[in-house]
């Protein structure tokens, strides 16, 4: 019987596998036609397979190497001195966003000496500026992915891709494999930022402004009467910041401020001032532009022992963490050091004394012609005092501005000199595109003060540029 019944049922059992088989290829073949096409790879050479083709570094001091890593090529980049270090693409591997809006998800592979820190980094330049966006990294000895997802603010911008390691030290080293970007759809989540704006695109030309035996109002009144209605004002308090509610802000209302404070490390890090500031960034005015400065000028302080550099930079981060609580994009943290700090001859490295470009978002200068040479009987070209502070920090690459400067009539001067020495100083300023330039109208430490119709003249003419 069973030999009789094979010739039947054979036909039907090959027949049923083979329907199973059309099935089941019918399905892979739905499943992979469902399947969504990977978005496009936007770096030239990401996983580093043509060496350092597409890729650069930032300075002289950083050394870029294509090696093998864990068994595929990487790049490694070290220094031969102290000095940030950064991975960066040769040109912009994205040269139009298009509209306002679009995503787009960044991603690299990093390993390196442990504890170096550093940023995964996305530069988005237009014609109306730069604005950076980026997330930051603790390196150690394992890979790790770190992600970064942007949305872009400006039309037609191009994407500046960097991998920054902070201030990396001769013998520490930075690994860095598969970097990647891509276009994301419109309702992709951006990856948080720190809580920062735009800053403005113009060139500033005002003055400080002085409360000591005199109120703001008559103190506003005679700049306003030397230089015309100025519009960025230089304010300082010697303790804590005043309080909004003070009549001092409503005199500077519709004035850019440029302004510093200076409570102690020591203070701040106890948690002592953390209501107060809490208070002021909440209730800080969102109508004109702030530049906020904690301890302008702490390279003496620092020289003195009045208080460390670790001090200065951990309360730094302490106020900034506050001020991101209250988030005003108005409101822009900026480091200022003295003039003489940026120049080879101090043997000073800013970078000492910045507590992070995640907290610092402006660099300032406060140069002088003769601070400390008051018998100083010439004025100095910009090329020798002003130059060291600007190309540094063009060469840093965040906003920067002048929080003081001045000069004292020399000796045989009714004004003149001073006044084609001032232009020099202010059309310098233009051309490298400060923030702002504020002239320090006092007599402390000398008489900085212009009084002559000269020096005058030249500085009402590029206050009343807006």
């Amino acid at each position: 019987m069973t030999d009789s019944t094979m010739p039947v049922r054979q036909p039907r059992v090959w027949l049923i596998l083979g329907l199973v088989a059309a099935l089941l290829a019918a399905f892979a073949v739905t499943t992979v036609a469902a399947a969504p096409a990977r978005a496009a790879e936007l770096v030239d050479n990401p996983d580093f397979e043509q060496g350092t083709r597409h890729w650069r570094t930032n300075g002289s001091d950083e050394v870029l190497r294509v090696q093998e890593v864990s068994g595929s090529p990487a790049a490694v980049l070290t220094t031969t001195r102290t000095t940030h270090a950064v991975l960066n693409d040769t040109t912009n591997s994205v040269t139009d966003t298009g509209a306002v809006g679009a995503s787009y998800r960044v991603q690299a592979r990093l390993r390196g000496t442990p504890g170096a820190d550093g940023a995964l980094r996305l530069r988005e330049v237009s014609s109306r500026g730069t604005i950076e966006h980026e997330t930051s990294f603790t390196l150690g000895d394992s890979w790790r992915t770190v992600e970064l997802t942007v949305r872009t603010t400006h039309p037609n911008a191009s994407l500046d891709l960097n991998v920054v390691a902070w201030d990396l030290a001769v013998g520490q080293r930075l690994v860095i494999d598969s970097v990647r970007m891509e276009r994301v759809g419109s309702g992709a989540q951006p990856t948080p930022e720190p809580c920062t704006g735009e800053v403005p695109d113009s060139t500033l030309f005002g003055a400080s402004m002085t409360t000591s035996g005199i109120s703001a109002e008559d103190s506003l009144a005679r700049l306003d009467s030397a230089f015309g209605t100025i519009p960025v004002v230089r304010v300082f308090d010697p303790n804590l910041p005043f309080e909004w509610s003070h009549r001092r802000n409503d005199v500077l209302d519709g004035r850019t401020m440029v302004m510093s404070f200076r409570p102690m490390p020591q203070e701040v890090l106890s948690g002592r001032h953390d209501a107060f500031f809490r208070r002021w960034f909440a209730q800080a005015p969102e109508d004109r532009t702030i530049y906020w400065s904690y301890i302008h000028e702490p390279e003496p302080l620092i020289r003195d022992g009045r208080f460390t550099m670790s001090q200065y930079k951990q309360a730094w981060r302490r106020i900034e963490s506050i001020a991101d609580e209250a988030c005003k994009p108005n409101m822009f943290a900026t480091l200022i050091l003295t003039g003489w700090t940026a120049t080879p001859a101090s043997g000073r490295d800013y970078r000492d004394y910045d507590a992070g470009r995640d907290v610092i978002d402006v660099l300032a200068w406060d140069p002088y012609n003769g601070a400390s040479d008051p018998d100083r009987d010439y004025y100095s070209p910009v090329s020798d005092f002003m130059a060291p502070a600007v190309q540094t920090s063009l060469q840093d690459g965040r906003p920067w501005g002048i929080a003081e400067t001045g000069s004292r009539l020399i000796p045989g001067d009714s004004g003149p000199g001073r006044a084609r020495w001032l232009r020099s100083l202010a059309e310098y300023a233009v051309a490298n595109d400060a923030q702002f330039v504020t002239y320090f109208q006092s007599t402390r430490d000398g008489d900085w003060r212009l009084n002559d119709q000269h020096s005058r003249a030249v500085w009402r003419e590029f206050a009343a540029r807006r």
